[in-house]
């Protein structure tokens, strides 16, 4: 079977092909415009949050070493469990929530809306923390048995921890 083309789509190619070499120098100062404003701000904007992450990750370096020192393995363990567990909580929480606020945010507030979408998100972030939360405890509950009770203190502490970070993490 073969393909009949058009012979517009050889027209269209032809003026394509011919208007190219006059286009080219002005698509590639407009290519070049953009890099160089975008690489501008890319460096500002890498200038601003790099110490918000490099200063975090420097210190878990330094300061693993001591933990592990300082606690023996079990309690380490269980500190880890406890905090990636608190972790995990946050994210399944209120993630989506971060994600939605920075897809939708700027078009209720060119709509002046604002306000209404913080409320909303607000109370979203709320009815999240809820019952995400309530459902972690109840499983905590149910799984006591099977753990440490020194795992299931850390574990029952770190809801309230795990509540608060995802709280702000929506605010910030």
């Amino acid at each position: 079977m073969t393909i009949h083309r058009l012979p517009t789509d050889r027209i269209f190619k032809s003026i394509i092909w011919h208007l190219l070499p006059v286009y080219k120098l002005w698509f590639l100062s407009i290519l070049v415009s953009i890099w160089t404003r975008m690489s501008k701000s890319f460096i500002q904007d890498l200038i601003k949050y790099f110490p918000s992450n490099i200063i975090p990750g420097i210190l878990s370096f330094i300061i693993v070493p001591i933990i592990t020192r300082l606690f023996p393995p079990d309690d380490y363990g269980n500190y880890t469990l406890a905090n990636a567990t608190s972790y995990l909580l946050s994210i399944i929480s209120v993630n989506w929530l971060s994600v939605s606020i920075i897809r939708f945010f700027p078009f209720y507030s060119i709509q002046s809306k604002s306000n209404e979408f913080c409320n909303n998100i607000l109370k979203l972030t709320l009815y999240s923390i809820f019952g995400i939360y309530s459902i972690a405890l109840i499983a905590l509950f149910f799984i006591k048995k099977y753990i440490s009770s020194q795992l299931f203190s850390l574990l029952l502490l770190s809801i309230p921890m795990s509540i608060l970070n995802a709280y702000f993490n929506v605010l910030l």
